[in-house]
Protein backbone atom coordinates (compact mmCIF):
# COMPACT_ATOMS: atom_id res chain seq x y z
CA UNK A 1 0.00 0.00 0.00
CA UNK A 2 1.45 3.37 -0.97
CA UNK A 3 1.80 6.17 1.55
CA UNK A 4 1.56 9.80 0.57
CA UNK A 5 1.08 13.20 2.12
CA UNK A 6 -1.12 16.02 0.99
CA UNK A 7 0.61 19.40 0.97
CA UNK A 8 4.26 20.38 1.20
CA UNK A 9 6.77 18.57 3.36
CA UNK A 10 8.17 21.03 5.85
CA UNK A 11 11.72 20.68 7.10
CA UNK A 12 12.27 23.12 9.93
CA UNK A 13 10.07 25.29 12.09
CA UNK A 14 6.35 25.45 11.44
CA UNK A 15 5.25 28.06 8.88
CA UNK A 16 4.92 31.48 10.45
CA UNK A 17 6.97 30.67 13.55
CA UNK A 18 10.01 32.99 13.73
CA UNK A 19 13.51 31.58 13.28
CA UNK A 20 15.60 30.80 16.34
CA UNK A 21 17.98 33.61 17.41
CA UNK A 22 21.63 32.54 17.24
CA UNK A 23 25.14 33.43 18.33
CA UNK A 24 24.13 34.37 21.88
CA UNK A 25 26.99 36.10 23.67
CA UNK A 26 26.92 36.73 27.43
CA UNK A 27 29.52 39.02 28.98
CA UNK A 28 29.85 40.03 32.64
CA UNK A 29 29.95 43.84 32.77
CA UNK A 30 30.28 44.11 36.55
CA UNK A 31 29.61 42.07 39.66
CA UNK A 32 25.88 42.77 39.24
CA UNK A 33 25.41 43.01 35.45
CA UNK A 34 25.68 40.67 32.47
CA UNK A 35 25.27 41.95 28.90
CA UNK A 36 23.59 39.70 26.33
CA UNK A 37 23.77 40.12 22.55
CA UNK A 38 22.51 37.80 19.80
CA UNK A 39 21.84 37.59 16.09
CA UNK A 40 18.25 37.98 14.92
CA UNK A 41 17.45 35.43 12.24
CA UNK A 42 13.90 36.50 11.55
CA UNK A 43 12.18 39.62 10.31
CA UNK A 44 8.69 38.63 11.44
CA UNK A 45 9.10 38.34 15.21
CA UNK A 46 7.03 40.65 17.40
CA UNK A 47 9.05 40.12 20.58
CA UNK A 48 12.09 38.36 21.99
CA UNK A 49 11.98 36.46 25.28
CA UNK A 50 15.04 36.34 27.55
CA UNK A 51 15.14 33.44 29.99
CA UNK A 52 17.60 32.86 32.83
CA UNK A 53 18.42 30.19 35.34
CA UNK A 54 20.97 29.96 38.11
CA UNK A 55 23.11 26.82 38.03
CA UNK A 56 23.16 24.15 35.36
CA UNK A 57 20.36 22.09 36.91
CA UNK A 58 17.80 24.83 37.56
CA UNK A 59 14.66 25.74 35.66
CA UNK A 60 14.48 28.65 33.26
CA UNK A 61 12.35 31.64 34.23
CA UNK A 62 11.22 34.49 31.98
CA UNK A 63 13.54 37.41 32.74
CA UNK A 64 12.31 39.93 30.17
CA UNK A 65 10.32 40.34 26.95
CA UNK A 66 11.82 42.81 24.48
CA UNK A 67 10.62 44.52 21.31
CA UNK A 68 11.22 42.81 18.01
CA UNK A 69 14.15 44.94 16.87
CA UNK A 70 16.21 44.15 19.98
CA UNK A 71 19.50 42.27 19.99
CA UNK A 72 20.92 43.67 23.25
CA UNK A 73 19.87 43.20 26.87
CA UNK A 74 21.60 44.02 30.15
CA UNK A 75 20.65 41.87 33.13
CA UNK A 76 21.02 44.21 36.11
CA UNK A 77 19.61 41.78 38.67
CA UNK A 78 22.74 39.63 39.11
CA UNK A 79 24.66 38.84 42.28
CA UNK A 80 28.48 38.70 42.59
CA UNK A 81 30.26 35.39 41.99
CA UNK A 82 27.16 33.69 40.57
CA UNK A 83 26.84 31.68 37.37
CA UNK A 84 23.80 32.42 35.23
CA UNK A 85 22.56 30.54 32.17
CA UNK A 86 20.63 32.37 29.45
CA UNK A 87 18.67 31.61 26.31
CA UNK A 88 16.61 33.71 23.88
CA UNK A 89 13.59 32.85 21.74
CA UNK A 90 11.56 34.85 19.21
CA UNK A 91 7.76 35.15 19.23
CA UNK A 92 5.01 36.31 16.91
CA UNK A 93 1.28 35.70 16.44
CA UNK A 94 1.95 32.14 15.22
CA UNK A 95 3.95 31.10 18.31
CA UNK A 96 7.46 30.98 19.69
CA UNK A 97 10.66 29.69 18.18
CA UNK A 98 12.70 27.13 20.01
CA UNK A 99 15.16 28.79 22.38
CA UNK A 100 18.70 29.36 21.16
CA UNK A 101 21.56 27.33 22.60
CA UNK A 102 22.14 28.34 26.21
CA UNK A 103 25.17 30.32 27.25
CA UNK A 104 26.58 30.91 30.73
CA UNK A 105 28.48 33.70 32.43
CA UNK A 106 29.77 34.15 35.96
CA UNK A 107 29.77 37.56 37.58
CA UNK A 108 33.07 38.58 39.19
CA UNK A 109 33.66 39.20 42.86
CA UNK A 110 32.34 42.54 44.06
CA UNK A 111 34.99 45.23 44.35
CA UNK A 112 32.86 47.47 46.62
CA UNK A 113 34.57 46.24 49.80
CA UNK A 114 38.02 46.64 48.29
CA UNK A 115 37.26 50.20 47.25
CA UNK A 116 35.89 51.06 50.67
CA UNK A 117 38.99 49.62 52.37
CA UNK A 118 41.24 51.56 50.00
CA UNK A 119 39.29 54.75 50.71
CA UNK A 120 39.65 54.24 54.46
CA UNK A 121 43.42 53.64 54.18
CA UNK A 122 43.91 56.83 52.19
CA UNK A 123 42.34 59.02 54.91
Amino acid sequence: MAEFAIGPIIDGPEPGIPAVPSNLRVTPASSTEIVLTWDRNSTDETSLVIERKTGSGGSYLNLSTLSAASNLFTDTSCHPETTYFYRVSAENAFGASAPCEERAATTPKSTAHTSLAADLRSQ
